[in-house]
Formats: structure tokens, sequence, C-alpha cells
């Protein structure tokens, strides 16, 4: 059972993986070794029933790293976009606050106060 996981995660890691589009949200966030690297350790060195806890934790931190990093991209997004309105509300709130966001004549980017890039697609 061993030797099966170990291959099917080496399988996973050379053919699935880097054709999906995205890396484990816990290597990005960490910096450092993947879900299936880790793994794959897990299973190396205690075989795959003691090392099941050992990889529901990691998913489980794999989750947490997801999310974290969805809120951070969410922050983000938040801080380059003025507001998420109308072309008019945008401008009216821009006036009633003292703060200037000009959008262009096709209204696809606009600069904030400070030339803060901002979402101006209304």
């Amino acid at each position: 059972m061993k030797s099966f996981a170990i291959w099917s995660i080496n399988l996973y890691q050379k053919h699935i993986s880097p054709r999906k589009g995205f890396r484990c949200a816990y290597g990005v966030y960490h910096n450092n070794g993947t879900c299936s690297s880790i793994i794959k350790s897990h299973i190396q060195q205690h075989g795959v029933i003691k090392a099941y806890p050992m990889i529901r934790r990691q998913f489980d931190a794999c989750k947490i790293a997801y999310a974290a990093l969805l809120a951070n991209a969410q922050e983000e997004s938040d801080s380059n976009s003025c507001w998420k309105k109308t072309k008019e509300e945008a401008q009216n709130q821009a006036v009633e606050n003292g703060t200037q966001c000009a959008c262009d004549a096709i209204g696809d980017s606009c600069t904030c106060d400070a030339g803060i890039p901002c979402d101006c697609s209304f």
C-alpha cells in the first residue's frame, strides 16, 4: 500500500500538477514544500496508516493557507479599487469625500489620489 501511495503521488507530481494551472496554496503561502511533497515524506517515513492523521492535518493547513491567500488577494483588490459602483456614483462619492478618481473615456482604467490605480469597470 505504501509503495502504491508513493507511486500515485509521483505520478501526480510529474503529470498532473504541472498541468493544473495553479500551485499548492500551502507551498505558496509558506514559500516552502507542497502538500504532495510533505505527504509523500510522511508516507515514506511512517507508512499510509500511521501517516493518515498527519495527512489530514496537512490538508487542513492547506485549507487555512488557501483562505489566507484569498483574504490577501481580496484586500489587495479592494485597495486597488476606487469604488465598485456606477461611474456616476463613484464620481459623486469622490466629490463628497474630497478625493479624485479620474476614469478615462473608455472606462477601463483610472487613477485615484496619489496616482493609485483603481478599478473603473463600472
